[in-house]
């Protein structure tokens, strides 16, 4: 699993040169093809000998223009990331058809804390549960869905 979306972009620091690398670049390609046309080799070889120096010109022209990846990324600790999970006796109704009940399908998703870690690096993660009141937690084995109330709002207000 990612941890995170990253946008990427890829810039050129070294752009104001891109005219004269242009003219050069031309040049050398003028040079090339010129020395390859009278040239006595087949035409196999010399197609390909021409296709790897143009492939290399082309590279340093590339690299002449100071390419620079740089992506965005969360300073690891800087943002919190809050998992709220619900511990009203509303969790304990099946829905058509489920085998389960919606608490149990939590408590399944819950326990399986691989998705946690990865946030874990980025995130500061914070663990809770609410019913009337919010209570912060290690981990979510407290879940016993005996709660009278589901009060989201109220939580929601709580933690920002």
């Amino acid at each position: 699993m990612t941890s995170a979306v990253i946008a990427a972009a890829v810039s050129f620091s070294g752009f104001d040169w891109l005219w004269p690398i242009a003219g050069i670049g031309a040049l050398a390609l003028a040079f090339v093809v010129g020395s390859y046309l009278r040239t006595s080799a087949s035409g196999g070889v010399r197609a390909v000998c021409l296709a790897l120096k143009l492939l290399g010109i082309a590279t340093l022209a590339l690299c002449l223009l100071e390419p620079m990846w740089s992506r965005s990324r969360a300073k690891p600790g800087a943002n919190f990331f809050v998992v709220l999970a619900d511990n009203s006796q509303g969790m304990q109704i099946k829905d058509r058809g489920a085998t389960k009940s919606r608490g149990e399908e939590l408590k399944g998703l819950l326990a399986r804390e691989s998705w946690l870690q990865p946030l874990g690096d980025t995130f500061s993660v914070a663990q809770y549960t609410f019913d009337t009141q919010l209570q912060r937690v290690d981990r979510f084995i407290e879940l016993d869905f005996n709660g009278s109330a589901s009060s989201l709002g109220h939580a929601l207000r709580t933690i920002s």
